[in-house]
This record gives structure tokens, C-alpha cells and sequence, in this order.
């Protein structure tokens, strides 16, 4: 069960030249950089707390005013009281620095001002997917792909939208996704079992950042597992040692709750997660491709297409994005947990691993087309997200956020994605939201 089983013959070092080989971290921060800069521009336009989920974010700024109530605080959950509970502290430095910035505007702190200048820690906060960007590449490079390969799976993911216009808001699924992205660095070499619980401690810090990626997070453990182990027992010993620290945070968590008195900090999860209903159970099969192809257009067709070139020197990548997808559908199928558009993207990293490999396999003229055709399509996907407004500073005659397609697929039914494409939004305005 070692690397080399894994990926099999197609796992050996192939050191392609082509863009970035020779100035591979100039060429990597010019990539991050931009990307900063694009997230900067699009949070500067507005669209924080559009979603009501975004009002999460409040919770670090009730830690900060109490901190000594901070865990009775977190160790309440319920369902309209849900966690992710670590996010509360990691956007802790972001709240600081708006804190900062409203003292020296001599802005006062109360609820209604903190509301009004949330793009402070939105300029921070969207940063988490660039850190995914970066990430990318650290994880292909570990896996043994060239610096052309590493590369062209950062510029993939540069290039996801899926991975780019949620950044104006401030929700934790990218701070999630990079804490994954890590444990899936660490967990790729060979070490200690020390390393195995590195890998299961952060990973299981991604859940707890935003619960609904169980899905990466569990399979960044079991990865982590099977690639790194010579033999079966080894296997086992990691596996535990994963395991446990992936659960750790959460029983660590459930343990106060008991001492203190409190109701089962599991059981509040519990009662959360099965508020995750909304939209249609009978499309998990079928959501993902929906939502990709959606936010993605001609991008999609060519991770797939080069992801299918590349199968075998891809095959770590191509079955976690599998393992993931059926996780998804399986979980919709037995009506645990409906698909949205932002759980159906954490398929998005594995893909742009995969077609990194498979750019490689094509000759450099076709393969420089295609990253031009990809860098076009990502113009056109985000042009939306820069041209969007939001209420109270939408136009009388300009459309409506939910008149764009990838907004439709956060927990809204095929028959409400139906409406909203016809101009009708009454029942999201039925719902008290603008």
C-alpha cells in the first residue's frame, strides 16, 4: 500500500518543461498575487451578509466582547445555533484588524457599525482560497509532480470560479477547504506516527471549521493511510492514529459539554445537520455536474477530459474526486444531507490535481491553447461577480444575485431554480430577504 501502489507505474518523477519550470515560485506568487488582488477588487464591490449564513461571522465578535463566556458560548449548539466552531477563532485576527481600522476612523464599535464595515475582515477572509491555490500546488509537488505539473494545477484552481466568487462573502467553506489542503500535505510523506495525527488533528480542525466537508476532511485521513504505508498493520496504526485525532477537537468538545452541565455538544451537531434539507434529495446524483458546469462551462470539460488523459500517473487524484462524489450521492440518496453547490465543490481540488497531470501529456502548442482557452473562460465566469449589486444598492433595473446560476444551487429546489431563471423571486422574498 505504498505511493508507488497507488499511483502505480504512472507515479514515476516526469520533469516536463514548459511554463514555470525554470522560475517555478516567481511564477506561483505572481499566480497567488493576482488572485489576491482579484478577491480584493470583487470584495470592494460589496455583497457582505447578502446570504443569511454570513451573519456567523458575528460570533467572533461576541468571543472577542466576552471571552471568558467564549466556550459555554461555542459548547451551545443546536440547530438554529450550528458551529463550526473553529472558524469563530481563525477569523479572530480579521475582526482585530477591523477593530483597528474603525478605531482609527473613530468609527464606534456597536452591532449596526461592526455590520457596516464586515469588508475589513472580508479583505482577510477571502484570502483562504488563494491559501487553497497555493496549497494545490504544495500537495502535487509532494505527490511527486513536476514543477510544470504543480503549477498547472495551481493555475487550475486560480481559474475555478467555483473556487473564486465566494470569496466577497465571509462564509468559512474556503478556510475549511485550505486546512484540508494541509492535512493532505502533511499527510503525504512518509514519518512518524506523530505525522498521522498532525494529519488527522488538522484535518479534523477543517470540519470543525465547516462541517459540511466531512467529505474531504474523512478522506484526506484515509489518504493519508493508504499512501503512506508499506504494509497492512502499518495501515491499521496510522489509520487509528488519524482517526483519533480527527475525532479529538469533537470529543474534546462533547467532554466539557458533559462536565459543565451543558446539553451533548454532538447531539446539537446532530440536531444541525439534519437541518441540511433544503433543495432536492433526488438530485445528489446528478447536483455536482449541474453546479460545475454552471460556474465552469468549457473549464469543466477540460479537467475532465485532461484528467482522463492523465488516469494513471492520476489515479490518487481521480478517486478521491470519485471517493467524494459518491460520498455526496450516497448521502442525498439516503436523505442524510441534500448536495449544494458548495459542497459539490470541494471535487473541485482533485480535478484541477488531475488535470495538472494531463496538461503534461499534451504537446506544448495544444497545451498552452488550452490554458489560454481556460484563463478566457475564467474572464467570462467572473465578469458576472464584478457586475453584481446587492440590496439595499440594487438598481431598479438590474438583476437580481439569484438571477445568477451559480447562486441557485445553495439549497433551492429544481422548481425554485426554475422561477428564479423566469424573474421570479417571490418566494425568496416571501422569506423576509431581499
Amino acid at each position: 500500500m505504498t505511493s508507488s501502489v497507488i499511483q502505480g507505474a504512472g507515479l514515476e518523477k516526469r520533469h516536463s518543461s514548459g511554463f514555470g519550470a525554470e522560475k517555478p515560485y516567481y511564477w506561483l506568487g505572481t499566480v497567488a498575487i493576482v488572485s489576491a488582488l482579484l478577491r480584493f477588487d470583487l470584495v470592494l464591490r460589496g455583497g457582505q451578509l447578502y446570504w443569511p449564513d454570513e451573519s456567523r461571522i458575528l460570533r467572533t465578535w461576541v468571543v472577542l466582547k466576552r471571552p471568558t463566556e467564549a466556550l459555554d458560548y461555542i459548547l451551545h449548539v443546536g440547530p438554529m445555533n450550528p458551529s463550526h466552531w473553529f472558524y469563530t477563532f481563525l477569523a479572530i485576527p480579521f475582526a482585530l484588524v477591523q477593530a483597528l481600522y474603525m478605531w482609527l476612523r473613530g468609527i464606534p464599535l456597536d452591532t449596526e457599525t461592526v455590520k457596516a464595515n464586515l469588508w475589513v475582515m472580508a479583505l482577510g477572509t477571502c484570502l483562504f482560497s488563494v491559501a487553497c491555490i497555493v496549497l494545490v500546488y504544495m500537495v502535487a509537488k509532494r505527490a511527486g509532480a513536476s514543477e510544470y505539473e504543480s503549477l498547472a494545477a495551481a493555475v487550475f484552481l486560480a481559474t475555478a470560479n467555483s473556487m473564486f466568487y465566494f470569496s466577497r462573502h465571509l462564509f468559512s467553506y474556503d478556510a475549511a477547504m485550505a486546512l484540508a489542503l494541509l492535512a493532505l500535505w502533511i499527510g503525504l510523506r512518509e514519518g512518524t506516527l506523530w505525522r498521522s495525527f498532525v494529519c488527522g488533528l488538522i484535518a479534523g480542525l477543517a470540519f470543525s471549521a465547516y462541517n459540511g466537508y466531512w467529505t474531504m476532511a474523512g478522506l484526506v485521513v484515509l489518504a493519508h493511510a493508504v499512501y503512506v504505508s508499506r504494509n497492512r498493520v502499518e495501515f491499521i496504526k496510522r489509520a487509528l492514529a488519524a482517526g483519533i485525532a480527527f475525532v479529538l477537537p469533537t470529543a474534546i468538545l462533547e467532554a466539557l459539554s458533559r462536565v459543565r452541565g451543558l446539553p451533548s455538544f454532538i447531539g446539537g451537531m446532530r440536531g444541525f445537520a439534519g437541518t441540511v434539507t433544503m433543495g432536492s434529495f433526488e438530485e445528489g446524483w446528478k447536483f455536482p455536474a449541474l453546479y460545475l458546469w454552471d460556474s465552469e462551462r468549457l473549464t469543466l470539460i477540460i479537467w475532465v477530459v485532461l484528467a482522463v488523459l492523465a488516469i494513471r500517473r492520476a489515479w490518487l487524484w481521480v478517486s478521491l474526486g470519485v471517493a467524494t462524489y459518491l460520498l455526496l450521492a450516497l448521502a442525498s440518496h439516503a436523505h442524510l444531507f441534500v448536495v449544494y453547490g458548495r459542497t459539490a465543490r470541494q471535487l473541485v481540488p482533485f480535478l484541477c490535481l488531475a488535470a495538472g497531470y494531463g496538461l503534461t501529456r499534451l504537446p506544448k502548442p495544444v497545451s498552452a491553447v488550452v490554458l489560454l482557452l481556460v484563463a478566457a473562460q475564467f474572464a467570462f465566469n467572473i465578469s458576472v461577480p464584478f457586475r453584481q449589486h446587492f440590496p439595499p444598492f440594487l438598481g431598479a433595473n438590474e438583476a437580481h444575485p439569484l438571477a445568477w446560476r451559480p447562486y441557485q444551487y445553495e439549497g433551492f429546489t429544481p422548481e425554485l431554480r426554475a422561477a428564479f431563471r423566469r424573474g421570479d423571486y417571490s418566494w425568496w422574498f416571501a422569506r423576509g430577504t431581499k
